[in-house]
């Protein structure tokens, strides 16, 4: 079976994107898209800080692929992030996910500092 044009990743990304495309093309690219298997890309999680990202909200429907989960997108919001590598477009459950990572890996860390700090003090009543 041939494939057509119309079923290649990367025509179809350019047309859920088009601004020209009207909801109906857009909505079936969309729909072709979910078909493709996800490439999730994680490797810019290390630098994520919440002050690099815009949360942008509007009234009108915004069609994306999410840099982060590979994922097509029809949403009323969307996050611009700003890395080392260039502005990406992040969904906001990619965006809350991240969030969620630099609450744990803060907790994390607190709670070694409180560890040693409890460590070091049982040293200290044990050696009197």
């Amino acid at each position: 079976m041939v494939r057509g044009l119309e079923e290649r990743k990367c025509d179809l990304v350019l047309q859920l994107e088009s601004r020209s495309a009207n909801s109906k093309l857009r909505n079936s690219a969309l729909k072709a898209l979910k078909r493709f298997p996800p490439a999730p890309r994680k490797e810019l999680d290390a630098e994520f800080e919440a002050r690099s990202c815009s949360f942008k909200k509007s009234p009108q429907m915004h069609y994306f692929m999410c840099w982060r989960c590979d994922k097509p997108k029809a949403t009323n919001c969307k996050v611009l992030w700003s890395t080392s590598k260039g502005l990406r477009v992040i969904c906001p459950s990619c965006y809350n996910a991240l969030l969620d990572l630099v609450e744990l890996e803060r907790a994390k860390r607190e709670n070694a500092i409180y560890f040693d700090f409890q460590k070091k003090r049982s040293q200290k009543t044990d050696a009197k």
